[in-house]
């Protein structure tokens, strides 16, 4: 009956004489199929007789089936797959182990040679699994649980992998940490695609992951990630890779762990999504696209420290935002960035949220009176670095007790040094007003709108500190008397200032 036979053992591996229990001559009793697998150890080989061929046993493995190379056990999980005789490289320092989109190579199926990889590689021998340039339908998600295993396209950009309906994520990168192996994954030259909802790669590994020049597509409306990086993996590192998402409703990388991405280009809805405790490093990046809610969102305890880039939006039908904090305790670092979003850089408005914003040589490009360069929040610190607004946007809307910090002589929003742009600044909370002054001060309290808060005494109308429009003040005249002090083209003068 099938799945009781009895496996004869021979030179530490099983032996039968069929494939199949339906080959001619076969039965399940003497058939690899009708062996039954339940218990059986991963790993494990058999010899079959009638075709001279060994196969391993991979218990969780979904390869569909394929026989002769790939056999589904009548009773029991996982596969059987053919081992190579030949063709599998072995020169050098790894072995590769080649799939065609055919299926006539060594290994018939992307998953199956994937399977055997995770198997057979070691850190002295580390396995590349290699698609041929063509396009593979992906029937279960890919799993790389050996440090020691690389996944590569031979040629850039010509290997598509396209999940089929259901399978998500298309690949997962599970590796545990190996002490003997350098501390690193490579996924490169491949091309991940899908038309429905869900993920073309997750990250879980406890070794770092090195994806390079690869590209994430997806037509799905709705859905997972594209990139869902998980809590308590090890960093991850993205170069020259491209997102691609048609609908940019899907988010495009998630992320609860450390991701460092450069020199590509992201999409989605957000771009990048940054979890509670997460990270993220983005550099030298392309216009980053998003639909109408944000390019980048950054929650509670999560960081994000992109430098060189630009910011875009498709959007959407509604308000769109280039960083979005929410919650409680983001860092957010931005440098050498171009801004176009109705709302550069958002807060939350709550006294019990706080978070720190640093913007340094970033530049908001929107035009419209209505678009707001940051609109920041209550308990949140800004500070902003040699920053440029356009003349006609609101450069702050900013809570009556935000923290928003201009560091002059090294900056201002914009005072139009050495960028040739407009002169004007503006502090706004809820009104604006048409006038174009170069610093344009609203506050409720009308008391809090400007303070200088150290006194400065000059030594006479001849002292040669400060520059033409200074102002001063000090209270060290006889019973606190007070002045207040001007420099003009003559010099300084005093004007005292009377009790009343």
């Amino acid at each position: 009956m099938a799945g009781t036979q009895k496996i004869t053992e021979v030179a530490g591996g099983l032996l039968t004489n069929f494939v199949l229990a339906t080959d001619p001559g076969g039965d399940a009793e003497q058939s690899l199929d009708g062996i039954n697998v339940s218990g059986l150890q991963n790993g494990a080989t058999c010899y079959v007789r009638s075709i001279d061929k060994e196969y391993r046993y991979f218990d969780a493995s979904l390869a569909p089936p394929a026989p002769p190379l790939v056999v589904a056990p009548l009773v029991g999980p996982g596969r059987w797959i053919q081992i190579p005789s030949g063709g599998t490289g072995g020169g050098g320092c790894s072995t590769v182990y080649r799939v065609d989109p055919d299926g006539s190579g060594p290994y018939p199926t992307v998953e199956s040679a994937i399977a055997a990889a995770n198997v057979d590689a070691l850190s002295t021998k580390p396995i590349t699994v290699a698609l041929c340039p063509g396009r593979y339908t992906i029937a279960a998600t890919l799993d790389i649980t050996n440090p020691n295993v690389d996944f590569i396209g031979e040629a850039e950009a010509a290997s598509y992998l396209t999940a089929a309906p259901g399978v998500s994520p298309l690949l997962r990168i599970s590796a545990v940490f190996d002490p003997m192996t350098p501390d690193l994954t490579r996924i490169s030259s491949l091309v991940f695609q899908r038309l429905d909802a869900g993920t073309l790669l997750e990250l879980t590994s406890a070794t770092t992951s090195l994806i390079g020049s690869c590209i994430f597509i997806s037509g799905a409306l709705t859905g997972a990630p594209l990139i869902d990086v998980l809590a308590g993996s090890a960093p991850s590192l993205f170069t020259e890779c491209q997102l691609i998402n048609a609908s940019v409703v899907v988010t495009g990388i998630r992320c609860a762990g450390t991701v460092i991405f450069a020199d590509g280009n992201l999409s989605g809805e957000p771009a990048v999504d940054v979890l509670s405790g997460g990270s993220a490093v983005i550099r030298r990046t392309g216009a980053f696209t998003s639909g109408p809610l944000a390019t980048v969102r950054v929650t509670d305890a999560a960081n994000l420290d992109w430098v060189e880039g630009e910011i875009g939006f498709s959007g959407g039908g509604g308000p769109s935002v280039g960083v979005l904090c929410v919650g409680s305790g983001p860092t957010v670092h931005l440098s050498q960035i171009a801004i176009g979003a109705s709302t550069g850089i958002q807060t939350p408005d709550d006294a019990a949220e706080t978070g720190d914003i640093v913007l340094d040589h970033v530049v908001y490009r929107n035009t419209n009176e209505t678009d707001t360069f940051l609109r920041i929040g209550s308990a949140y610190k800004a500070r902003m670095l040699d920053c440029t607004c356009n003349d006609s946007a609101v450069p702050f809307d900013r809570d009556d007790t935000a923290e928003v910090s201009i560091e002059w002589g090294n900056v201002n929003v914009d005072l139009g040094i050495d960028h040739g742009g407009p002169q004007f600044v503006r502090w706004v909370t809820s009104e604006q007003t048409e006038d174009r002054s170069s610093i344009d001060t609203h506050r409720v309290a009308g008391y809090l709108q400007l303070r200088l808060r150290d006194p400065y005494t000059p030594t006479g109308t001849g002292d040669l500190n400060g520059a033409i429009g200074n102002w001063a003040w000090d209270a060290t005249g006889p019973a606190g008397a007070a002045n207040l002090y001007i420099k003009t083209s003559g010099g300084w003068f005093k004007v005292p200032l009377v009790a009343f």
